[in-house]
């Protein structure tokens, strides 16, 4: 026993020596490495494009983000990948930055770290936009600094108004009037149509209004205006006698005597050629002039002069004989007559009778 107390207390002499404490501090230290070193591992940590690996013994991302100095913002974000054989770590710290958001003129700002447009939205508490609605960005598009996302609130409202319809009023020469005298043969008479239009609101304000549909309630009469073209003499003459039928006031019809047709005045009107296709309107400011030089009036009407020639005197009527444009002057041309899309596109002095005449089929007489 004094044999085994001997050694002890040399070992104990020796543990008290500097040599001996180091010794056992280095011991220790190789037996704590051997037992934590499965439990220690690097974890990578990228925050403002920068990286800083550190060796831990913790978990949760935010410890390991303290141990590490790094401080997190209540809107900051972080990104953790692990590799499969939990050998390291990644976490990448994603600082929330201000989205401002514009919603119909009034300005809303918010901390996020990330997420798309739509996320944003949501989550300022703004109501998402409709399929009408303007909205700056795409909705999937992702969140960046400084963005602002602006959201114009579109909205449609319908209204209907009674318009009138104003008659033309015609005037056709006739042999039964001495020159320079004239009479009513059919008094004009006023229309009606019920016109449905839409207008379009941005943010509250009316921006654009267009017509979505008209009704007529009553078609409106053109008046006649019989002109005489009789030498007067000292002996009324008679009437001229005609058996061509009479065609109503709105309606051209055919005579049967070979090429000639009645016009809507009930004359008998010889033509040389019977055109038939699709017909347009169009319109101009006052004083524009036509490919010919003429300046735009009713009447002035354009035409593919390779089938039409320029100057033509023609009549226009409707296939099915409801709706009477008249005698008109082939003095103008355009794109789509040139295409063959259509065969004629008639001059009116306003949108409202464009859009009244419409694309219809038409009847054109080439006159003699």
């Amino acid at each position: 026993m004094s044999t085994i107390t001997g050694y002890a207390e040399r070992c104990v002499r020796f543990m008290r020596s500097r040599l001996g404490a180091l010794l056992l501090f280095v011991f220790g230290c190789t037996v704590c490495a051997f037992v934590f070193s499965s439990y220690i591992v690097p974890v990578s940590i990228i925050v403002d494009g920068e990286e800083r690996t550190i060796m831990t013994l913790r978990s949760d991302p935010r410890d390991i983000i303290a141990q590490a100095g790094f401080a997190l913002d209540n809107e900051d974000e972080l990104v953790v990948s692990v590799a499969e054989d939990g050998s390291e770590r990644e976490i990448e710290i994603l600082r929330a930055f201000e989205v401002v958001i514009v919603d119909a003129g009034v300005s809303y700002s918010i901390d996020m770290a990330d997420g798309t447009v739509a996320e944003a939205i949501a989550a300022a508490g703004i109501t998402a936009p409709d399929s009408d609605d303007i909205v700056n960005h795409s909705l999937a598009e992702n969140i960046y600094p400084y963005i602002q996302i602006t959201i114009d609130r579109v909205s449609y409202s319908e209204s209907t108004a009674t318009e009138t319809i104003r008659f033309k009023t015609v005037k056709v020469e006739t042999p039964d009037l001495v020159k320079g005298t004239t009479r009513i043969a059919t008094k004009g008479e006023y229309g009606e149509k019920i016109v449905t239009s839409r207008t379009m609101y941005i943010n509250g304000i009316a921006q654009t209004t267009e017509v979505v549909n008209e009704t007529v309630t009553k078609q409106a009469v053109n008046e006649i205006i019989e002109v005489g073209t009789s030498e007067p003499t000292t002996t009324k003459a008679p009437a001229k006698p005609t058996t061509a039928p009479t065609a109503s006031s709105n309606k051209v019809v055919e005579s049967g005597n070979g090429k000639e047709f009645i016009d809507a005045s009930g004359r008998a009107v010889s033509y040389s050629k019977k055109l038939t296709g699709k017909g347009t309107a169009y319109t101009a400011d006052p004083g524009a002039k036509t490919s010919t030089g003429r300046v735009v009036e009713e009447g002035i009407v354009a035409v593919d002069p390779k089938v039409i020639p320029y100057g033509s005197r023609l009549y226009i009527v409707s296939a099915d004989g409801r709706y009477v444009y008249g005698y008109a002057l082939a003095a103008d041309t355009g794109g789509d007559v040139r295409s063959g899309r259509t065969i004629v596109d008639v001059f009116y002095s306003s949108e409202s009778k464009c859009r009244a005449f419409g694309i219809r089929d038409v009847i054109i007489y080439v006159l003699d």
